[in-house]
């Protein structure tokens, strides 16, 4: 994997992490009472996003095929080859 999608998948779940925090943030002030309909979208969503970033994985790539078995479509899965890993860490 090179280092630009890797930058920009990072830099997509930071993005989704905040959308995350300002959620629950806003379901920490709300007012229950006084607008349930608000509190059950902001808690959809909140939800939502948070499975969303649950399910995605970053491997190695020989371990890429046995998490798809186990996973299958429900996971988005990113691998990186663990051999110019390697030689990236040696050649430091």
């Amino acid at each position: 994997m090179n280092r630009a999608l890797l930058s920009k998948r990072i830099s997509s779940l930071l993005a989704e992490v905040s959308r995350l925090s300002n959620a629950l943030c806003a379901m920490n002030t709300i007012d229950l009472q006084r607008y349930p309909e608000n509190y059950e979208l902001l808690s959809t969503d909140a939800a939502l996003r948070a499975e969303q970033i649950a399910c995605r994985i970053l491997c190695f790539d020989y371990q890429a095929e046995a998490l798809r078995e186990v996973f299958g479509a429900q996971v988005d899965i990113t691998s990186i080859d663990f051999a110019a890993y390697e030689r990236m860490l040696l050649h430091q």
